[in-house]
């Protein structure tokens, strides 16, 4: 059975990778700041600032397929605290990549559209990214420490359910104030192609079997910005729609520059011969795994960093 090590499985796209690819292939993880264990896999923990450790869990394992699946990942609306940027360049990504080469493996790098800044609606791979946030610019890093290696760099803007109520991010966040009753103010002016965690990491699975290399955009087929993000995940929770009806009444300030950070997947639909995944089906399926038992299954084995530490 094919193996795949996902580093980072306490992050959002790392949880939600793992749970899909347990059902499907041997799975382990590896945690650093939150102990979890999404079902059918098995997970430890491991300090990602310290190479040889990352490394020697590379070489303990002996995967088929390793992702790191790190704070560069966050998308541009769900941008890490200072601390996790700055941990984020200091990630051994390049050590993982060359230890995972050397044994014959696949690697892949899970990275972020928060490199763009626009002017363009839609940003092919080959397109300049340039961004110049301090989040921005750590994704930058990470991409280029792989440069000149056989990897796969997947650019993205996931979200989904965490698998630790301590952090949530940013579609998260918004769901529990829409069915609390809160009617949160989202701009209107920023816009990505949000896909849901589950659905991109189906298409990774479609990534790895032909083993390709590069760099790839893999996200949702829409543009859209959060105002509507937000009016579309309120129709899919059931609950009442925001009191301002269109993204022009909206007051919320944006820093200027806007940032527009569309990702054009034209290269990977070619190469996976299948379509992305439209917005309101995303925002429907992330509705309904906060019952139909997905979510519990994503946060089967939970914990706190500090209740961990204390086991």
């Amino acid at each position: 059975m094919t193996k795949v090590l996902v580093i980072g499985v306490d992050t959002m796209l790392g949880a939600n990778l793992a749970l899909v690819c347990g059902k499907q292939m041997d799975c382990v993880g590896l945690w650093d700041q939150f102990e979890v264990e999404p079902a059918g896999t098995s997970t430890e923990p491991c300090d990602l600032r310290q190479p040889s450790a990352v490394v020697a869990a590379i070489e303990s394992h002996r995967p088929d397929w390793v992702v790191y699946a790190g704070a560069a990942a966050r998308s541009a609306w769900d941008v890490p605290a200072e601390r996790q940027i700055t941990g984020a360049a200091a990630d051994p990504i390049r050590q993982a990549a060359e230890a995972t080469i050397s044994r014959g493996s696949q690697f892949a790098l899970l990275s972020s559209d928060a490199v763009f800044a626009g002017p363009r609606l839609f940003h092919e791979e080959t397109w300049p990214a340039a961004a110049a946030t301090p989040f921005a610019q750590a994704v930058r890093r990470s991409e280029e420490s792989l440069r000149g290696l056989p990897v796969l760099v997947v650019r993205t803007h996931a979200f989904g359910w965490s698998a630790t109520e301590e952090e949530p991010c940013w579609a998260e966040s918004l769901a529990l104030k829409l069915t609390a009753g809160a009617d949160p103010e989202l701009d209107g002016q920023r816009y990505a192609t949000p896909i849901l965690a589950s659905d991109l990491a189906e298409l990774l699975l479609g990534a790895v079997r032909p083993r390709l290399t590069g760099l790839y955009h893999i996200t949702g087929a829409e543009r859209t910005n959060p105002h509507r993000f937000g009016a579309e995940l309120a129709a899919a929770l059931g609950v009442e729609p925001f009191r301002s009806t269109t993204a022009s009444e909206c007051t919320v300030a944006v820093a200027r520059p806007v940032a527009e950070t569309s990702l054009n997947t034209r290269r990977a639909r070619r190469e996976l011969g299948r379509a992305m995944p439209l917005l309101r089906e995303g925002l429907e399926c992330f509705a309904a795994q906060s019952t139909n038992g997905y979510l519990d299954e994503l946060r089967a084995g939970s914990h706190t960093l500090a209740a961990a530490r204390a086991a």
